[in-house]
């Protein structure tokens, strides 16, 4: 993974104050700043010239209660992060990786990649929900997720260290 993560930094995508712990379960709100970081690299614009050229807009208050962060607005506008109801997003709470590729490939289609998919299959399948099979398929499909020994581990913790190297397999595959 080092190698990768390594990669990652020097495209500038991981900002600075997330390059350590990265063992740690990684946030909602730090991946947002990573997904927007990636976006920002991937097109070449600022994030709020990015959102304007798609046609939409910053919201100029936060559409959600518990966090006003730019990253986490930006994301929101895109589609790429949801909040969890009653107008919360729950910003230090951790991902899994289902929910990661769920977000990655929202993040694909932020950046107009057409994301359709089949699922593999995978041992331990009957644990992916629903919901998730679309994302898992296009994230294993592009070569961005993978799983080991056949197997997925969808609710498995989502580290800083797999987002890293996630990100800098977004970059690079989507071509």
């Amino acid at each position: 993974a080092l190698e990768e993560i390594n990669a990652a930094i020097e495209k500038g995508l991981i900002p600075s104050e997330l390059q350590n712990d990265y063992l740690k379960p990684i946030t909602r709100k730090e991946f947002s700043k990573l997904v927007v970081t990636m976006i920002e690299k991937k097109s070449g614009k600022n994030i709020a010239d990015y959102i304007d050229e798609k046609g939409l807009s910053l919201p100029g208050q936060s559409p959600i209660t518990d966090v006003n962060d730019t990253y986490v607005n930006a994301a929101y506008s895109l589609s790429i992060v949801n909040g969890i109801g009653n107008d919360l997003f729950a910003p230090d709470r951790t991902i899994n990786r289902q929910e990661a590729s769920k977000m990655l490939t929202a993040t694909a289609t932020a950046l107009g990649y057409e994301t359709d998919a089949a699922m593999p299959v995978f041992d331990d399948g009957d644990k992916i929900d629903q919901w998730a099979r679309p994302y898992i398929g296009y994230m294993v499909e592009i070569g961005v997720m993978k799983g080991s020994n056949n197997r997925f581990d969808p609710k498995g913790t989502y580290v800083r260290q797999m987002a890293f190297v996630t990100m800098n397999r977004i970059f690079d595959n989507l071509q």
